[in-house]
């Protein structure tokens, strides 16, 4: 059983970085709109949060200089699993003619995407995954890495209208509330599991484009089609067989990616 102790300060430091990250980009950018203006100080926000997070975990001494620039390779498998999930969606879009067609209603489609399928999935995943990792893994337990970091990365995408909801403002169903947050945590948790597995940021970055590319599923449309319908259900069953093959594979198979993981008899070879 892990000491609960030992995770209160990595929680705090976590806790306290998402408030920074989500406080940034709404300041810099309250309207959520995609204009070219908006994008940028997007971009601003999230760098100014990435600042403030990094002199507070160099500050506390959970990271050193060294570890805060993550590994860039490139691993295809969690791209290939992602793809496969959405092998049948995909089809479907292909076929409707929209399978390039940015899913927002915002009159700029460039930095509409500019927006959602690259500086929002990259300033995420580096703070929740690769910074929030960084401070939580050394308590030495992975689930609850994983655990405590998606569900700070669910809460912080409450939806913008919860506080009106609550002040009895706007009308939002507390179902949408409810499914964004268990989607969001789920999305979370799948992501810093492959990240833990894989240790490349722009993997997980990739990942998170695709799916904020394809949105929820026409699933209305796609099971109207026996053939579509077929292939959705093949590739969900396989994505589920390989990704549980895939996180379960033997430490050994990881790529170290910083010099305290690499065992110590490959450091004495390398030297010799």
């Amino acid at each position: 059983m892990v000491p609960v102790n030992k995770y209160v300060l990595p929680c705090l430091i976590c806790s306290v970085i998402a408030v920074i990250y989500m406080g940034s980009i709404r300041i810099s950018t309250p309207n959520h709109d995609a204009t070219r203006e908006s994008v940028y100080l997007q971009a601003i926000g999230i760098g100014t949060a990435i600042i403030f997070s990094l002199s507070i975990l160099l500050m506390t001494g959970h990271v050193t200089p060294k570890v805060l620039i993550p590994s860039f390779y490139l691993d295809l498998i969690p791209i290939g699993l992602i793809i496969i999930l959405f092998s049948g969606p995909i089809i479907d879009r292909y076929m409707a003619g929209d399978l390039w067609d940015v899913q927002a209603s915002d009159s700029s489609p460039f930095y509409t995407f500019l927006r959602i399928n690259v500086f929002g999935p990259a300033g995420e995943e580096y703070v929740y995954r690769f910074l929030m990792t960084l401070v939580l893994t050394p308590c030495g337990d992975e689930h609850l890495t994983v655990f405590i970091s998606s569900v700070l990365f669910s809460l912080s995408h409450f939806p913008g209208d919860f506080i009106k909801l609550v002040l009895g403002g706007a009308k939002l169903p507390w179902i949408t509330i409810v499914f964004h947050l268990l989607q969001t945590f789920l999305f979370g948790c799948y992501n810093c599991a492959i990240y833990l597995r894989c240790q490349c940021l722009a993997s997980v970055i990739v990942v998170h484009s695709i799916c904020n590319w394809m949105g929820l599923p026409q699933i209305d449309r796609i099971f109207t089609n026996a053939y579509l319908a077929i292939i959705t259900v093949l590739g969900l069953s396989l994505f589920t067989i390989l990704s549980f093959t895939y996180l379960t594979s033997s430490n050994e198979q990881r790529r170290p990616t910083r010099l305290s993981q690499v065992p110590l008899e490959d450091n004495q070879s390398d030297d010799l």
